[in-house]
């Protein structure tokens, strides 16, 4: 005899989807983080500086797509949001510079030159003075 099973299954959001793909095949299984995490090996000091330097690079930088998208706000409740986002944001950066600092300077990685001399194309994006 034959089952309907759909009538068992609940609704999921694509966001909820994408959380147990990553979970389950992203960054959470990557053999990169599991290195990290465990601190073995020959360059295990040189390599968690390079990560932190990486999340530097790319989440220390000012302004953020949050205080681009607050530049652009109407005032309301979104803007509110926005500016207490921002703030955070803030706090985060340096939170990332502190520990940027803690790690030293760049260490020589092999390749690091050649992936820093790159050409990086532009974005749409425009700087913002402070």
């Amino acid at each position: 005899m034959a089952i309907n099973r759909s009538v068992e299954l609940q609704p999921v959001s694509v966001a909820a989807t994408q959380l147990a793909r990553v979970a389950g095949e992203g960054l959470a299984r990557h053999p990169y983080l599991s290195a990290l995490l465990e601190g073995a090996g020959r360059h295990a000091g040189r390599d968690l500086s390079d990560a932190v330097h990486l999340l530097c690079s790319l989440y220390g930088r000012y302004p953020g797509l949050v205080e681009i998208a607050l530049q652009r706000c109407p005032s309301g409740p979104v803007r509110e949001w926005l500016t207490h986002a921002s703030e955070a944001f803030e706090r985060e950066r340096l939170y990332l510079v502190r520990l940027t600092a803690a790690v030293g300077p760049l260490p020589s990685t092999p390749g690091a030159a050649e992936t820093e001399a790159s050409p990086m194309r532009a974005t749409s994006i425009p700087r913002c003075k402070r």
